[in-house]
């Protein structure tokens, strides 16, 4: 029998009637981390509960003290009545301890269930984490001015979230089940942009911003803006859409009052501005008579200020336009190899002003492309005098035009300090501009380089850039090529 109990991978104690020890195993001792001198055959069960109870404070599971545990222990025991319980001991590990009677022996084992704990005890935390994630979520989601939604692979709406006093209609039930476009009432076979909506995200394609008119339960007619992620499963298929929905209008209609506010002052101050600069000019130009020379330097200020908040205006208002799609363009073939000479020759008061030399390279006659002549020049005027503005005196400024497949290609470069790696994203953004010495000592609007490429764009052009810390910058313009005109 004991070659039996050695070989047992479970700790184990056997008692008579009389709960004496009448045999256990090595095992029982490794398990409990009890010295294997201790509580042998004969001793009784009182002993051995007592010793491990004062071994391992705590070891007994039943509430109450050590002694109250011990004596319930005891009574358990006495009742022979199977039972079945996980202790965990001093050292940290998990003890399932089983009692049973079996042929007027009363046979107690011990497993070590440790991993297994730890592992139910991972599961139970982690669920408990994940409930109170889930409670946090709702808490959120309910709290929040935005709605939260899920669609499933159909792209069918699973969970929408239902804001405390929201606008947003229909109600978060009467969605589900249903595709933002059923929702919204629309075909995308009728609606470009909505088919276009539809295209991404059949390509499991994120977006953001997406814009369209719902009706309110007030029946007001707003704008709702979506974001959405596609998900994926821990095996990478494609389950659906997360995302959020946004009540834009107050939004929209901040910008359309900004707009206007923008458009009504810059018209309103262009006239005066102009007005200003005109006589300014006629002051300068003596016809007024002599001024004295105080007088003259205060007026030529005043001068150059004006045409600065001219310039500033014009650019705002052609910004306006940009944005709302109503910049006007007439559109021909020109030859780069006569616009640009003369776009060069018009801006050479930027050359003297900064000393800086425009040199053009030689252009291949008939350099055709598809243009509106007055916007081209405009962006040519911009990167001329950036180039003039951010080079150093008696520096040198390079024109080119170059072939390049199927595109003429139209560079501009300075000898400047060039522009650092952390501003390059922003380079084309609306009100931006170097910061550094070169940007003090000039004046711009810090719109130029983003009206140039819009203008471009509008062309089916790209602008870009190569810059070079100390060495300078080149700007250039790539336009599709055409055919001479017949």
């Amino acid at each position: 029998m004991g070659t039996v109990l050695e070989g047992l991978d479970q700790g184990l104690v056997a008692y008579d009637r009389n709960l004496q020890v009448i045999a256990a195993n090595a095992r029982v001792y490794e398990i409990l981390e009890l010295p294997e001198d201790v509580l042998g055959v004969g001793s009784s069960f009182e002993d051995w509960v007592r010793y491990t109870a004062t071994v391992h404070e705590g070891y007994v599971a039943d509430p109450g003290t050590i002694e109250e545990k011990i004596q319930n222990r005891i009574n358990i025991a006495k009742s022979f009545s199977p039972f079945i319980s996980d202790n965990k001991i001093n050292t940290g590990k998990f003890i399932e301890i089983r009692g049973k009677t079996y042929n007027n022996i009363y046979i107690i084992t011990y497993t070590g269930v440790t991993e297994r704990k730890n592992i139910e005890e991972k599961l139970l935390k982690s669920d408990q984490e994940l409930r109170e994630n889930e409670a946090r979520f709702r808490d959120m989601a309910t709290a929040a001015s935005d709605r939260f939604w899920e669609t499933d692979a159909a792209h069918r709406f699973t969970y929408v979230s239902d804001p405390s006093g929201t606008t947003l209609r229909p109600e978060a039930d009467k969605l589900l089940g249903k595709t933002r476009w059923e929702a919204a009432g629309i075909d995308p076979d009728e609606d470009p942009t909505w088919q276009e909506h539809v295209d991404g995200i059949l390509k499991r394609e994120p977006f953001r911003d997406f814009v369209f008119p719902i009706v309110t339960a007030d029946g007001r007619d707003i704008f709702i803006s979506v974001n959405g992620m596609p998900v994926y499963d821990a095996a990478g298929n494609f389950s659906g859409y997360r995302g959020t929905a946004t009540d834009v209008m107050k939004r929209e209609e901040l910008n359309r009052l900004k707009d206007e506010f923008i458009s009504t002052s810059s018209h309103e101050l262009r006239t005066p501005l102009t007005s200003i600069r005109a006589s300014l000019g006629l002051i300068v130009g003596g016809a007024v008579g002599d001024v004295p020379e105080k007088a003259m330097d205060l007026i030529k200020i005043a001068e150059t200020n004006s045409l600065r908040l001219l310039a500033l205006v014009n650019d705002i208002l052609d910004m306006e336009k940009i944005e709302a799609g109503q910049l006007e363009y007439a559109f021909e073939p020109i030859d780069l190899s006569d616009v640009l000479p003369k776009a060069i020759e018009a801006n050479e008061a930027y050359g003297i002003e900064f000393g800086v030399d425009f040199q053009l390279e030689p252009i291949e006659p008939n350099s055709w492309v598809n243009g509106d002549e007055t916007r081209l020049n405009q962006v040519i005027t911009n990167l001329l005098s950036n180039a003039a503005k951010f080079s150093d005196r008696s520096g040198e400024v390079k024109i080119a035009v170059t072939q390049m497949g199927q595109h003429y290609r139209l560079s501009v470069s300075d000898q400047g300090p060039g522009i650092p790696a952390d501003f390059r994203t922003q380079i084309f953004e609306k009100f931006t501009q170097v910061d550094g010495s070169n940007t003090r000592r000039t004046s711009s609007t810090g719109l130029g380089l983003s009206i140039s490429k819009a203008i471009v764009e509008k062309h089916d052009g790209q602008i870009d850039f190569e810059s070079e810390l100390g060495k300078g910058t080149t700007f250039f313009i790539d336009l599709p090529k055409i055919s001479p005109p017949q």
